[in-house]
């Protein structure tokens, strides 16, 4: 039941402060899209729980990110190198083990390089590569960039990259992708919170802030990029590039600062949608793990997918803390709900707010539960 007044299920709990340090300065973000990610798909339990009845095959896009500092120019991931069977013996196995890894005609530094648009931002503009984490689907081909590209990775990850293969046979990460290079490891030991996340100020300006987020591996790091400021209101926007923090935004949504809605307006299903029809939430309140509308879809499945479940627990926990704010756009890298409702490379997703993308897509993921709740509806 809706409470008096309310627009939601269930009475939200206000969320504690972020405390986002102020700044004037934004950063520009863009979104490239692999488009290989819309073929590569998995189970949905190898990553959350319970499972879900007609919600059985994960497709997921893989979202890299070009940030803009005026003429600086860095990227926060590099999705999957084209060429995969040069990765190391212990990533190719494990992708020739699946037999619908399709081949890919073109990675993230392709699309880079082949930019038609006169933006004229090239691998030898890119001052750093950022990795969220070491994962085969992030790391790109460090390789492909001029040695003044310099690799910046959490914390924990600079030692693993000191023994790579061949060195060590069995690692996932190569000796060449760190060869020649500067590799920084982020300092998070500094005091600066935001969100409850330990952040790093990269520019020195508040307008890009590198986070740390463990849990999904050693050292993943999720960033906050400010994406605009109004002098008038002393107001900013923000996009919060998730990584890998969580696989579908029905891990974070809904939640006890953020629960169900009495109606979804529009539907998050394609084919209501058509037809302008508004999905009530009490519909999709079976689908939550505890039946509660201020419960997630989903809870993180405890198995390989996650390091340290416990500490990746935490690192949701903190996001949905941020998602609750209405002028903070979650990125995760693979949601799918996303691909077509956000501005894509070479456009900028900063005006995100204003054009109400955040609000259109907030519960868009319901559509891969879409024939279950209306098989139960009809």
């Amino acid at each position: 039941m809706a409470t008096n007044g309310s627009q939601f299920l269930a009475e939200p709990v206000a969320p504690p402060k972020i405390n986002i340090p102020t700044s004037k300065e934004t950063v520009q973000v863009r979104v490239i899209n692999q488009e290989i990610g819309l073929a590569f798909s998995m189970p949905p339990d190898t990553f959350f729980s319970p499972a879900t009845p007609g919600f059985t095959d994960l497709s997921m896009p893989i979202f890299a990110f070009v940030i803009s500092h005026g003429d600086h120019h860095i990227m926060f991931d590099a999705g999957i190198r084209r060429y995969w069977q040069s990765l190391s013996p212990a990533v190719v196995g494990m992708l020739t083990k699946m037999a619908a890894f399709p081949p890919i005609e073109q990675d993230v530094l392709d699309i880079l390089e082949s930019d038609t648009s006169g933006l004229g931002i090239g691998l030898e503009d890119i001052e750093a590569l950022i990795w969220s984490h070491h994962h085969f689907d992030h790391t790109g081909d460090p390789s492909r960039f001029p040695s003044s590209t310099k690799l910046v990775v959490g914390p924990e990850l600079k030692e693993m990259l000191s023994a790579g293969y061949p060195a060590n046979k069995d690692a996932m990460i190569l000796d060449s992708d760190a060869a020649g290079r500067e590799v920084a490891s982020v300092d998070f030991s500094q005091g600066l919170q935001i969100g409850g996340f330990a952040a790093h100020d990269y520019f020195g300006d508040g307008s890009f802030y590198l986070l740390h987020a463990p849990g999904h591996t050693p050292g993943h790091m999720c960033a906050l990029a400010r994406t605009t400021y109004d002098e008038a209101s002393g107001e900013s926007t923000f996009v919060f590039l998730g990584a890998d923090a969580c696989h579908h935004p029905g891990v974070l949504r809904p939640n006890e600062y953020l629960p169900l809605p009495c109606s979804i307006n529009p539907s998050p299903f394609p084919s209501q949608r058509a037809t302008h029809t508004v999905c009530p939430g009490h519909t999709l309140q079976g689908l939550l793990v505890h039946k509660q509308p201020n419960k997630p879809v989903f809870e993180l499945k405890e198995g390989p997918m996650f390091w340290d479940i416990i500490l990746s627990q935490q690192t949701v926990r903190g996001m949905q803390k941020l998602d609750v704010n209405t002028r903070i756009f979650i990125i995760l890298a693979h949601d799918k709900s996303l691909v077509g409702n956000m501005p894509m490379f070479p456009k900028t997703v900063n005006n995100w707010f204003e054009e109400g993308v955040g609000e259109e897509t907030r519960w868009r993921f319901f559509q891969d539960c879409e024939s279950v709740v209306l098989n139960k509806s009809s």
